[in-house]
């Protein structure tokens, strides 16, 4: 083989290799803090340790081998868009600017590879702390938008290099998304939540700022105005979608509104009791 075709060839190789490059995603979780991890692990072995096994069935370990091959897997800083950032929001706005970061971090929970749950971390009192295990749709949702972006973005048209992922809940709205930015400074969100249509996406399909934001502005004052000015986070727990969340928090603002009004009955009611006794005490007195 002559000097000339060996120089062709390492050429056509190297073209090969940058094109493939294009599709290399170069951050697949955020590098979490050695005190956040290590709070993550002691969390996850005395959770494992200490919930009933029919509870942890419900998260998706299922069996005996499964509570003992749960390993901790990626990590993710929690974002998100608060209802003011999404008012003001205005279109071809660096949607990386508006992010806000929250103290929470969360962890897949993985069993041969394969997500099965979710660990969350908080701070709380100026500590982190491993609050809560739980949830099926959103870590497997996630495994597999991390895992398959490359191949999505490309199905969409995208062929730009990956540059960052974040992801990002919208408390207000029960949505949850994989932000991504690329090496040329696009954005896109791409939907982790089992309902996207209600926002008009779709699963799968990443969408721009300027498709999803104004969405979520509408379904966040809506959601606002309904139910009173909520401004709350909802909790992955154990709920397995979106929508299952949103109905248990409706359902435990309608008993924290109800409280008050039996207590107020009961004091009532007890007073009634006291005044009766009084009379009767009294007119027992007068007849001796």
């Amino acid at each position: 083989m002559s000097r000339s075709t060996v120089s062709k060839f390492v050429y056509v190789i190297l073209i090969l290799l940058m094109a493939l490059n294009m599709t290399i995603v170069v951050q697949a979780a955020d590098e979490v803090p050695p005190d956040i991890l290590q709070v993550a692990q002691d969390g996850l072995a005395r959770f494992l340790n200490t919930i009933p096994p029919e509870e942890l069935a419900r998260m998706g370990l299922t069996s005996t081998q499964d509570i003992r091959s749960a390993v901790l897997g990626d990590g993710y800083h929690q974002f998100t868009l608060t209802p003011d950032a999404l008012a003001a929001y205005q279109p071809g706005e660096a949607l990386d600017s508006i992010l806000t970061p929250t103290d929470t971090w969360v962890f897949l929970v993985t069993v041969d590879g394969q997500a099965r749950t979710m660990l969350t971390v908080t701070k709380v009192n100026g500590r982190w702390e491993a609050a809560e295990i739980g949830g099926l749709f959103l870590p497997a949702a996630l495994q597999k938008g991390e895992g398959s972006l490359a191949a999505t973005l490309l199905e969409t048209g995208i062929q730009s290099e990956v540059a960052t992922t974040r992801y990002v809940r919208i408390f207000q709205a029960y949505a949850d998304f994989l932000y991504v930015q690329t090496k040329d400074h696009a954005e896109y969100l791409l939907p982790l939540f089992p309902d996207p249509a209600r926002l008009s996406l779709q699963p799968d399909k990443p969408a721009v700022p300027e498709q999803v934001l104004p969405q979520l502005n509408t379904y966040v004052k809506q959601m606002l105005n309904t139910e009173g000015g909520m401004t709350g986070e909802v909790e992955s727990g154990e709920a397995a979608t979106s929508s299952q969340s949103a109905a248990e928090a409706s359902t435990q603002r309608q008993a924290a509104s109800t409280l008050p009004l039996l207590l107020a009955l009961a004091a009532g009611l007890v007073l009634i009791g006291v005044g009766s006794f009084t009379l009767v005490r009294r007119a027992r007195q007068k007849a001796i």
